[in-house]
């Protein structure tokens, strides 16, 4: 599933996929900068896929702590803090 943000200007895709890992790379030429967000236990188990994609230097992986408790407006503010710094 591909998302559009809707801002008024600077408008960007987010890509919501099963099995996205697998060809993450076809997005991530499109843009100049590409955020990976992965909670901490998905971390873990893909991690040897995410190094192959990490070694593109337009991309940033965030991680966030995993479960329930850090669904929140706090941590989606602070990822976002984190991405714009």
């Amino acid at each position: 599933m591909k998302l559009q943000t809707t801002y008024p200007s600077n408008n960007y895709p987010i890509f919501v996929e099963h099995g996205a890992i697998d060809h993450i790379s076809t997005y991530i030429d499109q843009f100049d900068q590409s955020f990976i967000l992965i909670d901490e236990h998905v971390n873990q188990y893909f991690a040897d896929k995410f190094d192959d994609i990490l070694s593109y230097e337009n991309v940033h992986k965030v991680i966030i702590p995993a479960g329930e408790k850090t669904k929140t407006f706090e941590q989606y503010q602070e990822t976002l803090e984190y991405i714009l710094s």
